[in-house]
């Protein structure tokens, strides 16, 4: 595949300016496995850091888990580090023993390692090199699972925590492209191609499946799912901050809820209602069954109970006084008089879980 040094360096920049990645004079770190992606992003930050006076840096993790292969993967970047003339920061990480999920475990290590950094001040962002190849196998993986539109939206751009993916509107085969058009080397990964992680069965076996039997541009779609999906989760946290403001109010001791405007579609109310930044308070949860009469000691629950105003507010929600660690992980369920106000809600009291 041709990819035109000029046409990924145009794409990034717009990816750059279009999420707000960067600011002028930052400090960024490039996290920097070895392979072609990352590679490819350093090559490509290195070329644009004029334009916002980046201060770039090369962060590698040596997870240690292919032994000599690891080791010379570290290498290999702390001397295209020094070939930049860039700073290398390097940290080493055990995985042999890790329990559970392998996978998952290394992605931890490796996030911790950039926020670590990040909380130092030794940079004040980590680059990532995830494409939009990664970004259409995180989707079709998100899907089988059964995820709803904030999981479809996939690898997200830009996080609160400092991490930035510039590459997410170029493909794996790009970047492949663009670092054979200049001759620049990269590593390969042996555990790319394991079918032992479900990653790699699908990036190997069911996408290009798929694409020959069902859609050619498959891999596209996916990733302009992620788009569509991030757009709208976007959207609703914008909307739900807005709607709440009008029908939730937190007094300290009770977080008042009350009825919507008249009309107001259900979904609204449910989204409205789903505030993943106030999860200390409620869940939505779709035609909850009915709160039983008897419901037992509620000596350590929230005591409730309807509001009398019936016109303005539904609800109220008072806080246990019990330590926090007291009422750990108990739930209990009430259905509103208000139905307008939602289906049913799980109603958490700080230091609920």
């Amino acid at each position: 595949m041709k990819c035109g040094y000029g046409i990924v360096l145009q794409r990034v920049a717009q990816t750059i300016e279009r999420y707000g990645m960067f600011r002028p004079r930052q400090r960024a770190g490039v996290a920097v496995s070895g392979g072609a992606d990352s590679v490819c992003l350093l090559e490509v930050l290195r070329e644009l850091a004029r334009r916002w006076e980046l201060r770039l840096s090369v962060l590698h993790l040596d997870h240690g888990l292919r032994g000599e292969e690891s080791r010379e993967d570290a290498e290999f970047v702390r001397a295209l580090a020094s070939g930049m003339e860039l700073p290398f920061i390097l940290e080493r990480a055990e995985l042999g023993s890790a329990a559970g999920n392998l996978e998952e475990a290394a992605r931890e290590a490796r996030l911790r390692f950039f926020r670590e950094q990040i909380a130092a001040g030794a940079v004040d962002s980590v680059a990532l090199g995830h494409t939009r190849s990664d970004q259409a196998e995180t989707v079709l993986f998100r899907f089988l699972r059964g995820a709803g539109t904030a999981g479809l939206a996939g690898i997200r751009p830009v996080t609160g925590d400092g991490i930035v993916r510039p590459l997410l509107d170029v493909t794996r085969a790009e970047t492949e492209a663009f670092l054979r058009a200049r001759g620049i080397a990269w590593r390969e990964d042996s555990t790319n191609a394991s079918a032992r992680f479900a990653r790699n069965r699908i990036r190997h076996s069911l996408l290009p499946q798929l694409a020959r039997e069902w859609n050619p541009a498959l891999e596209e779609t996916l990733a302009k799912t992620a788009d569509w999906a991030l757009a709208e989760e976007a959207y609703w946290k914008e909307e739900t901050a807005r709607l709440a403001a009008g029908c939730l109010r937190d007094e300290g001791a009770a977080v008042l809820v009350q009825r919507p405007a008249a009309g107001l579609d259900s979904l609204v109310e449910l989204r409205k209602l789903r505030l993943e930044d106030r999860q200390d308070l409620m869940h939505v949860f779709h035609d909850p069954p009915p709160l039983p009469r008897s419901v037992g000691d509620r000596s350590s629950r929230p005591a409730a109970s309807p509001a009398r105003a019936s016109g303005e507010v539904a609800f109220i929600v008072r806080r246990p006084s019990r330590p926090a660690s007291s009422c750990r992980s108990q739930r209990w369920r009430a259905t509103l008089s208000a139905s307008q106000v939602a289906r049913g809600l799980l109603l958490r009291a700080h230091g609920l879980s």
